[in-house]
């Protein structure tokens, strides 16, 4: 049956789609629904990482906690679809991007509004009558949401989003109500670090900024990891053999006013 039919990209993140732990099939569509559609950016750990239309900078670890699989099926997967040259793959210290390998041809304006030609006109009409009204108004109201500039920022850069962003948004402005968006954010950010630590997988953030973790949250505000213990103990060391220098002879480095370069 030739022809194309659309989806919904927010169907994409609802929880019938990610309920289970997809298969290979579904992964390759998947990859098509996250995929950009138009040039734009993300940020990485702080960088402003450019991206084209038919690419996305998921990590493999996105993947694995997106699609519920081990890192290991996600790589093989990767490494088979790029064999049979149904993508590219540019890794570098940073990030990955998956680039699909012919999009236009599957994703054009063209193909979008093509039917079956095989299809009665009369059961697209039928099929159109049928739809059920309450969940056509369910997506308006989808379509509607406006999500917050600091809400998409931790949208972005936290590693495991799985599940509905709308309802995430909805624990998200809750939790508002006793921490600042910025304070969320860092209590996100070292929950992660936190977790790479334990080495376990990060919470999924719509739990996360929940109700049950709302006291963790807090917690994790004052959260600092050995390694960034280590490198503020490590610094607070240097300056104090600064300091000292300073008093006995004058200026370590030959810096003004006695402050070190």
């Amino acid at each position: 049956m030739p022809g194309y039919f659309k989806v919904e990209r927010d169907f994409l993140d609802s929880d019938f789609w990610l309920s289970e732990p997809f298969t290979k099939a579904q992964a390759w569509v998947d990859l098509f629904g996250i995929a950009n559609h138009a040039p734009g950016f993300f940020i990485k750990r702080g960088i402003q990482i450019p991206i084209k239309r038919s690419q996305t900078g998921r990590s493999e670890l996105s993947l694995a906690l997106r699609w519920t699989w081990s890192r290991n099926k996600v790589r093989r997967f990767l490494k088979w679809l790029k064999l049979n040259e149904m993508i590219s793959l540019k890794q570098d210290n940073k990030t990955s991007i998956i680039t699909i390998c012919n999009y236009n041809v599957y994703q054009s304006k063209k193909n979008e509004d093509e039917t079956p030609n095989d299809t009665p006109e009369r059961h697209q009409k039928d099929t159109r009558r049928n739809t059920n009204k309450n969940v056509e108004k369910k997506e308006n109201v989808n379509k509607e949401i406006s999500y917050p500039e600091e809400f998409i920022k931790l949208w972005t850069d936290y590693p495991n989003t799985k599940g509905s962003k709308s309802q995430t948004l909805k624990n998200y402005q809750t939790t508002k109500k006793s921490l600042s968006g910025e304070q969320i954010y860092s209590a996100c950010m070292n929950s992660t670090k936190k977790q790479e630590e334990d080495k376990s997988l990060p919470f999924q953030l719509s739990n996360l900024v929940g109700q049950k973790y709302r006291a963790d949250l807090k917690e994790l505000l004052n959260y600092k990891s050995p390694v960034d213990e280590e490198i503020r103990l490590s610094n607070e060391k240097r300056q104090k053999e600064v300091d000292r220098l300073n008093a006995e002879s004058g200026p370590a480095f030959g810096g003004p006013h006695g402050k070190a370069y």
